[in-house]
């Protein structure tokens, strides 16, 4: 019943109002619809509707709004409340929209078109949800799976054919790489011969490959363009033939490209000169 004051202290009382309230006796949860695809070359800058999955947050028995997130690598032996360190391989972050955007990490070392399993930690703004529901007030989510994809560039050089020769080791045949199209999405990051090409391994100068410990990696520079400076020089040992012209395939590496491809192939006819 609503009241104003009038003279003195004298409270006058006005027509009852009614208010109807609806109490809510069940659980209080958060459920995550996603959308969206993985492109391991597009993971640097903002997150867009185009580079993360985006997951939409769904409260029941409860109105208030998601301010925080964190992802979790799943773990079969988790127990709540869990306090263990965050992902590694993924990141979350909430935009305007209120939606949630996860996304491989800049310097994640993660293989393409593979499954990876993870829980969502969501806070809200005002409601806390008891540890054991999830660490620190959070709601830990079910057990969802993010499958990792990745679209590799096509590739030029700008020139077809190079010189090396027997009589001066030390000599350097160079050229240059690039995307064919500028728009594509990804950054040149070096070169490599492939995994089972030992012939060129032992022929030619190379260093050794981070992730697969194997002497593949050819010696680069990546010049202001974006665009990569690739520098062929002979070993001691050859295993090519004097006066032959050799047709190399050589795979172009991209930054965040999965650890379990070679990359995009580029051919370069090498003659061997005496």
């Amino acid at each position: 019943r609503p009241a104003y004051s009038g003279g003195g202290k004298t409270l006058y009382a006005q027509k009852a109002v009614n208010v109807n309230l609806k109490v809510h006796a069940g659980t209080i949860s958060i459920a995550l619809s996603s959308k969206g695809k993985i492109n391991l070359l597009d993971r640097f800058g903002e997150c867009t509707t185009a580079n993360s999955i985006v997951y939409t947050p769904s409260l029941k028995n409860v109105k208030d709004k998601v301010v925080g997130a964190k992802v979790y690598d799943h773990n079969e032996d988790i127990v709540f409340p869990y306090d263990g360190p965050e992902s590694e391989k993924f990141e979350a972050q909430i935009l305007s929209d209120g939606k949630i955007y996860v996304r491989p990490k800049e310097d994640a070392v993660l293989e393409n078109n593979k499954t990876y399993k993870i829980y969502v930690w969501t806070e809200l703004e005002n409601y806390k949800f008891p540890d054991y529901e999830g660490g620190g007030g959070g709601y830990l989510s079910k057990v969802l799976s993010i499958k990792t994809g990745q679209i590799l560039p096509k590739v030029k050089a700008d020139r077809s054919s190079v010189n090396l020769y027997l009589s001066n080791k030390n000599y350097v045949a160079t050229f240059i790489v690039n995307r064919s199209e500028a728009k594509t999405i990804g950054n040149v990051e070096s070169i490599a011969f492939g995994e089972k090409d030992t012939n060129a391994q032992e022929s030619f100068v190379t260093t050794e490959d981070e992730v697969t410990g194997k002497h593949t990696v050819i010696d680069s520079e990546q010049l202001e363009d974006g665009s990569l400076l690739v520098k062929l020089k002979l070993r001691d040992t050859v295993f090519y033939g004097c006066d032959t012209t050799n047709k190399l395939t050589m795979y172009v590496r991209f930054e965040g490209q999965g650890t379990n491809t070679p990359g995009t192939a580029v051919t370069m006819n090498v003659k061997i000169n005496k």
